[in-house]
């Protein structure tokens, strides 16, 4: 190999090592370069957050629009942070009463009611004439059972605005549960008319009409109620109530057993209803589906002898009195008040001539004070019409003995 050869492949070995040389620094400058900037950045954010630590914050209505979107529409992260910003303001600007308002409505939202109830006092003493801030102080009060606190405060929101179809429902409602009717209904119905479809009005208005005796007005709003929710016992049980007062009998049993059927879990429901569809549909005449229902109710109900009793008065309508005696019978033995029952028995035993079942009746009626005096004269009767019929025989026996000695 030629000198020059060797020469020029030397040169090419130092010129690949040089241009290693300079890419591997050019690299480490670039990466130098990065983690300054890097450093510089995480260095900005905490001089930032310290700073907005540090910061008072000045709201402004659009400012709190905005953090009550974030509340709304973010995940827990950002309600968390519009609880601490809202907390951050009332420990910098104690007086600054609108951070309260939304404070007392997040946590409200969030059904903590102590802390909700704390914060809307606090912003009520800022906006003492806030028929809002009023209500919202009203309604958890009835939540928590502090009925007469918070109609003082309906009756406030009331007052400061007199188109608050919420504070004219609740006034309205204080004034049924009161008796007053007429006034119930003047309220309801005003706030009715602003807000018409608000479920809790319509159905203090068709209980309203019911007291008031205004029974074609109660059906309307009634059957208004249930196209919004048309699987609410108590809406059924009042409109069945409303047609039964209307004498449309079969019509009442309908919604009383729909109101039977959601309500199977709601004991006050079930203590309402009773024995009213078997009644209802007594009185449609649909004697054999009343029975059944019943038979039903007595099973489940806490006054099953009032069933039996009323059941033996269908059987005396059909003419079985064998059922009735026995229904009757029953009824007394489960409740001893129902002595008018075995009042029925002497009856229908009177009225077959069955005089040894008749004794035995009254002798159950003489221990109570309200037959005890007509039971007592019925037995002495009975035996002096028995003691005259035997008499009677013995003359005729003697007779015809004496008859057949002459022939």
């Amino acid at each position: 190999m030629s000198c020059n050869i060797k020469l020029f492949i030397f040169a090419l070995v130092i010129a690949s090592v040089f241009a290693d040389f300079i890419a591997e620094g050019a690299a480490k400058k670039e990466n130098g370069t990065k983690k300054s900037k890097r450093q510089e950045t995480k260095q900005a954010l905490k001089e930032s957050k310290n700073k907005s630590k540090n910061q008072i914050i000045n709201p402004t209505e659009s400012f709190y629009d905005k953090i009550w979107e974030k509340f709304k529409v973010g995940d827990k992260s950002d309600k968390e942070d519009v609880i601490k910003t809202l907390n951050k303001i009332i420990k910098d600007t104690p007086d600054e009463y609108m951070a309260y308002y939304y404070l007392g409505i997040i946590y409200d939202e969030d059904g903590e009611g102590i802390k909700a109830l704390k914060n809307y006092e606090t912003a009520l003493t800022g906006f003492p004439k806030s028929s809002d801030i009023n209500l919202r102080i009203a309604k958890l009060l009835d939540a928590n059972n502090k009925k007469k606190e918070a109609d003082n405060y309906y009756l406030t929101a009331l007052s400061l605005d007199p188109n608050n179809p919420d504070a004219l429902t609740r006034v309205g409602i204080i004034e049924l549960e009161n008796k007053n009717y007429n006034k119930a209904t003047e309220y309801l119905l005003k706030s009715r008319n602003i807000k018409p479809d608000n479920s809790v009005t319509l159905k203090a208005l068709g209980e309203a009409y019911l007291y008031q005796e205004k029974y074609n007005e109660a059906i309307e709003v009634l059957e208004q109620l249930i196209l919004f929710d048309n699987k609410d016992a108590s809406y059924h049980l009042l409109l069945g109530k409303a047609y039964e007062k209307q004498g449309k009998h079969e019509k009442a049993a309908e919604h009383i057993e729909l109101a039977s059927k959601f309500g199977k879990k709601d004991t006050s429901i079930k203590e309402a209803i009773g024995y009213d569809i078997a009644r209802n549909l007594t009185k449609s005449g649909m004697y054999e589906d009343a029975i059944k229902e019943y038979k039903k109710e007595v099973k489940k109900n806490s006054h099953p002898a009032l069933g039996y009793y009323e059941m033996a008065e269908i059987f005396e309508r059909l003419d079985d009195y064998k059922k009735a005696i026995k229904a009757y019978q029953k009824a007394y033995e489960l409740d001893k008040k129902m002595i008018d029952g075995i009042h029925r028995c002497l009856e229908i035993y009177l009225d077959n001539d069955d005089k040894e079942n008749s004794i035995k009746m009254l002798n159950i009626l003489k221990g109570n004070s309200k037959y005890r005096e007509e039971a007592n004269d019925m037995i002495e009767s009975l035996k002096s019409e028995e003691s005259s019929n035997s008499k009677s025989k013995s003359k005729s026996k003697k007779k015809i003995s004496k008859t057949k000695k002459k022939k």
